[in-house]
Parts: C-alpha cells; structure tokens; sequence
C-alpha cells in the first residue's frame, strides 16, 4: 500500500519476482476500458479468487477489497515515501503516460483531462491522499483485529531496496 506514485506496483512486482509468486495490481482489473470502474461485487469476486491461491502479492488500496486481502495476507508493505519524493516520480510518469499515449490496463490511457480537470487529476489525488495513507497505515497497525500481518513501513527509497534485498529467495 501506499500513495499513487509511491512505487507500489515496481515493489510489488520486484517482490513477486523475488518470491516467484503470482502478483495482482488492483488497478488493472478496477479500471475497465474507457477508465469505467469496476462493480463493487465482481471486483471482490475476482480479488477473493486470486487471493485463495497459496501465495501472491496484490498491489493496491482499495477499501473495497481490503478485508478480503488482509484477511488472507502475511504481511503488508506500505511504501511512504515524502510527499515531495512521490511528486517528484508521479509528475514526469503522468506527463510521459500522456505524451506517449501509454496504454494501460483494459487499453486505458491517460489524457490531457488527467492534468487538468480537478476531478480526475492524479497529481492533485495523490497530493490529497498522501496523509490519508498514514493514517490508514497507522489504524492498521493498532487495530487488534489485524495483529496476524506483519506490518512494514518503507519511508526512503534506500529502505525499499533494502527491504527487496532482505527478502529471502
């Protein structure tokens, strides 16, 4: 978990690939073609299923699945960077996506609108959000509910290497 841009989805993979486990981002099966999101219930459906496999890793924050990840995980990695770390990585990663017309998940690309309608800007989400994911993070951590996860808190990005190169093959 962590804030948009954080570095979420390259940990995430890095450590599936470490771990050789399956590895789910969120976001590819929440935004449907033409950036629609996902019904609540196939959502669930298709992260239940994915998460009854002995092993895995799942990239993302979505209340909506929460229960159902943390429920079956081990361990939960929050990637919290600076703010001013995340926007410096979401910034030039937004524009070049927009640029480049980058297809992304169900041939979703990100446009124009993106940076500059208030209702749809990642940067402006990412920014708001930043705090949120702290709290969240720290709710967890006391909640006595989730004293089965291991909780990392991954704040520098030396942090996040160290912690890819602890992991045990």
């Amino acid at each position: 978990m962590g804030a948009t841009g954080s570095g979420k989805t390259t940990l995430a993979k890095s450590i599936a690939e470490r771990l050789d486990l399956p590895c789910l981002e969120l976001d590819s099966i929440a935004h449907l073609p033409d950036w629609e999101e996902i019904v609540t219930e196939p959502f669930r459906s298709a992260v239940a299923s994915f998460a009854q496999q002995d092993g895995w890793v799942i990239d993302g924050n979505y209340p909506r699945v929460r229960d159902i990840v943390w429920a079956r995980a081990e361990t939960v990695v929050f990637t919290d960077l600076a703010r001013w770390r995340v926007m410096s990585r979401l910034v030039p990663r937004t524009v070049r996506r927009v640029l480049t017309r980058q297809k992304l998940w169900n041939d979703n690309v990100e446009g124009w609108r993106n940076l500059f309608s208030r209702k749809e800007n990642l940067l402006l989400w990412s920014w708001n959000t930043h705090p949120e994911m702290r709290a969240l993070y720290d709710q967890a951590i006391a909640d006595p509910n989730l004293r089965h996860l291991s909780f990392h808190r991954l704040d520098s990005t030396k942090a996040v290497a160290q912690f890819i190169v602890d992991l045990p093959r």
